[in-house]
């Protein structure tokens, strides 16, 4: 029997960003210290936590070994994401003209703002019903897909209880190991793109994979 549960993720923030910075590269920590880190975890997941009615994290004892941070309000996320990009390129900026930034920090940004178009793209394939969206992390040690399993059916909860069709997400793979169970687990990869970024990081090529799940799927119960 597991022992692991959900819990709300109100007053839990603290712990969501451990794993979110934990977790960041792929189940490990980014390699190097980030500059302007205060502002692009804002930007990431600010929204989220600011609004966590709908959020959950997975604990196994007294760890979290995951969460979903779900957003069912498209345009407010939208608006919040809008102001954050402004404050973390003015914060960016301020670092390079004053030269407290690393060239690792530097880079990561770069690589960040291309691979912002690439989403923008990918993004497109989504059908146009589907405006549930979440940002889901699980702990390396739990990729055995029971925490994903009960996250994933946490947000189609969230959709049903709304009368919503489904959502979407974003998930990464080293080559495309991680395709057939994420399609079997969560639902349609439905846009394939490169991870410019995290393939810099990993030193080998890493995916972007789009999926699309609808509270009707069944393929992964």
């Amino acid at each position: 029997m597991s022992l692991i549960r959900l819990q709300p993720l109100e007053g839990r923030s603290d712990f969501a960003r451990s794993l979110f910075w934990d977790n960041m590269l792929i189940g490990q920590p980014l390699p190097f210290a980030l500059n302007c880190q205060e502002q692009f975890e804002r930007f990431c997941i600010g929204w989220y936590l600011a609004n966590p009615r709908d959020s959950v994290v997975a604990v196994n004892g007294n760890q979290i070994v995951g969460y979903a941070l779900v957003c069912t309000d498209h345009e407010s996320f939208k608006r919040s994401e809008r102001r954050n990009i402004v404050v973390l390129a003015f914060a960016i900026l301020g670092a390079v003209l004053s030269l407290r930034i690393n060239r690792q920090s530097l880079e990561f940004f770069a690589r960040r703002l291309f691979d912002s178009f690439s989403i923008v793209m990918s993004r497109r394939a989504i059908p146009d019903d589907v405006n549930v969206h979440a940002h889901v992390n699980v702990a390396h040690a739990h990729h055995d897909g029971t925490v994903a399993r009960m996250l994933r059916d946490h947000i189609d909860t969230t959709c049903l209880g709304l009368g919503r069709s489904g959502w979407f997400g974003e998930m990464n793979a080293v080559g495309g190991s991680r395709i057939v169970g994420i399609q079997r687990v969560v639902g349609k990869v439905v846009s394939v793109s490169r991870n410019s970024t995290f393939s810099w990081l990993m030193g080998e090529p890493v995916s972007r994979l789009t999926t699309v799940r609808t509270v009707t799927d069944d393929q992964a119960a």
